[in-house]
């Protein structure tokens, strides 16, 4: 992510035993690891909201898959 406030909206996919896969990100619970660099809302809307690292985290039924999210603001021209 390049700019302050842009936002990506997240999948969480369930796969079920019969095979079926369903996005599950409304019902999963969402967790930044760093929320100030990313914020990620109960619907899986992730926010840049300054730079570095952060993990963010959803978990669904006790199971819970990661992802690393990495927040690159552009610097301001020298003047």
């Amino acid at each position: 992510m390049s700019k302050k406030g842009e936002t990506a909206q997240l999948s969480a996919f369930v796969a079920f035993s019969d095979g079926a896969t369903v996005d599950k990100a409304g019902s999963a619970a969402w967790v930044s690891q760093n929320p100030g660099v990313a914020t990620v809302s109960s619907s899986g809307m992730l926010t840049a909201v300054e730079d570095g690292h952060s993990v963010i985290t959803a978990t669904f039924q006790n199971v819970a898959g990661s992802m690393s999210v990495q927040v690159d603001l552009p610097t301001a021209p020298a003047h």
